[in-house]
């Protein structure tokens, strides 16, 4: 019988027991295996691997890849095997070997696949390593790992999705890569709460160094302007972005350039002071004074920044307004030469 292994194995042990001819011993021991494997094929509780193994042992040069690959014998073989091995020179019996060989390997490295494909690089790079002939079907399981792994992009650390868009990446799937990054990142958005500054902060550095999106990064963090007026941290942010202020509102770079930059915006961004800025302006452009006097007079309010030693020059600054409640604007603007 075809699955009568100690039958078969008692075959080859006669053979070499009353010493038969090497030509006649091999195509037995080669008849054993290819029937043998023919009849465990579809049994799952086979042990495939020390039936490999035994394969390797007896058959010459059933562990040494076949190069460059030739398909088509491998078909013929896959047909009418015996008939195929008999009529070979020995040469091809060797090649025979190898296909017998590397066919049972796969099935047990397959045998291993989980069924969402989880562990397809895994088994890619045994295949490649153990049986490189079936190469096309390791870039298979590789390809069917990152499928799998697109349909849990929103459950990523930000680690773990770099990782995966750098894998797609390295597969000429670029498009497939920016997508799962893009998908992560709005996941992440939809999740942020209503009133998280914070968050938005962070995800438009994201924007920026995952996908280099500066509209979006702008949006996020104009929106964080909103639930945090008047942050350094933010206007420092939008302003390296290139956005500016324009009459008190945040313009971004092409409406800011389509508009013209406004005076006082350029004043800052120069490091001089212009009349109409207001006490915060000033302390962004040159930080705090070194004295303040403050004088009301006829109805106003004066207050008057120093900025500089006494034995060095100074600049004056004059602020006005008409009442404590209004906001100060400089009036004008001073330099005084120190003695």
């Amino acid at each position: 019988k075809a699955d009568d292994e100690k039958a078969w194995y008692a075959l080859i042990d006669k053979a070499s027991k009353f010493k038969l001819p090497a030509t006649l011993r091999k195509e037995l021991t080669h008849t054993t295996y290819y029937n043998l494997w023919r009849s465990r094929r579809d049994d799952k509780s086979a042990d495939l691997k020390s039936f490999a193994e035994k394969i390797a042992r007896d058959l010459s040069d059933a562990t040494i890849p076949i190069q460059p690959p030739d398909p088509k014998l491998r078909v013929r073989y896959q047909k009418d095997g015996l008939a195929l091995y008999n009529a070979a020179n020995e040469k091809t019996q060797n090649k025979l070997h190898r296909i017998l060989y590397s066919d049972v390997y796969k099935n047990f490295i397959v045998r291993q696949l989980t069924g969402d494909y989880s562990n397809g690089f895994a088994i890619a790079a045994e295949i490649d390593k153990q049986v490189p002939e079936f190469h096309a079907l390791a870039e298979q399981y590789r390809d069917q790992q990152l499928k799998t792994e697109l349909t849990a992009v929103a459950t990523y650390s930000r680690r773990q999705i770099t990782d995966l868009a750098e894998r797609l990446r390295n597969r000429d799937l670029k498009k497939e890569a920016d997508k799962s990054l893009s998908d992560w990142l709005k996941n992440k958005e939809r999740q942020l709460a209503k009133n998280d500054s914070s968050g938005r902060i962070q995800l438009a550095e994201d924007y920026l160094a995952i996908l280099e999106d500066q509209t979006s990064a702008g949006r996020l963090l104009l929106e964080a302007d909103q639930l945090t007026p008047k942050s350094e941290e933010i206007t420092n942010r939008l302003e390296k972005l290139g956005y500016g202020l324009n009459d008190g509102k945040w313009l971004p770079p092409k409406a800011l350039k389509a508009q013209g930059e406004d005076s006082i915006s350029k004043a800052m961004r120069e490091g001089r002071v212009e009349i109409g800025m207001t006490r915060a302006q000033v302390r962004k452009t040159l930080g705090s004074p070194t004295t303040i006097s403050r004088i009301a007079t006829a109805g106003r309010i004066s207050e008057i920044w120093a900025f500089g030693q006494k034995s060095s020059s100074k600049l004056v600054v004059h602020f006005s307004s008409k009442n404590p409640t209004d906001k100060s604007k400089v009036r004008s603007v001073f330099q005084l030469n120190g003695r």
